[in-house]
């Protein structure tokens, strides 16, 4: 249990280091499977479109609300950030990617999940992506819940 905690704490860990990586830079160039730079491949931010590199298996809620989505290839790997709200109460949120996340990760998967945190992050079956959700209600918008994924192939 203790190595459960541990390997999510440095997933966690990692993740935010991920995310103050990518705040306010301008993607590295460097080349993507389609020949172009990560620039290239990046979807602006604010954009409602879902990045195409995110894998078409991941669900998102009907009134998914996209203010952050961001892809880009590094190294021959490509990588997704997207924030996305809803107006789907916690305990909907939660069951939607516990459930989903169950069934994705099986037991490579580290979870917290509770009325005010959802927290799921692991490496999938095959071991070839890591993915990482972190969310909860906003304070700022009330009946608003903001989750952050981060997906990579690894």
């Amino acid at each position: 249990m203790m190595i459960r905690i541990a390997r999510g704490a440095a997933l966690l860990l990692l993740g935010s280091v991920l995310l103050g990586a990518c705040a306010d830079k301008e993607p590295a160039a460097v080349n993507s499977p389609s020949g172009g730079s990560a620039a290239e491949n990046a979807v602006d931010s604010g954009s409602t479109e879902r990045p195409s590199f995110l894998p078409d298996r991941f669900p998102l809620p009907e009134d998914a609300d996209i203010r952050t989505s961001h892809q880009e290839t590094t190294d021959g790997k490509r990588s997704v950030l997207l924030i996305f709200a809803t107006k789907k109460n916690m305990n909907e949120v939660s069951a939607l990617y516990k459930d989903y996340f169950d069934a994705e990760l099986g037991e490579n998967a580290v979870q917290t999940v509770d009325d005010k945190n959802l927290i799921i992050q692991g490496n999938g079956k095959s071991k070839k992506e890591a993915w990482s959700l972190i969310g909860g209600p906003l304070a700022a918008e009330e009946g608003v819940v903001e989750l952050t994924l981060t997906w990579t192939e690894v």
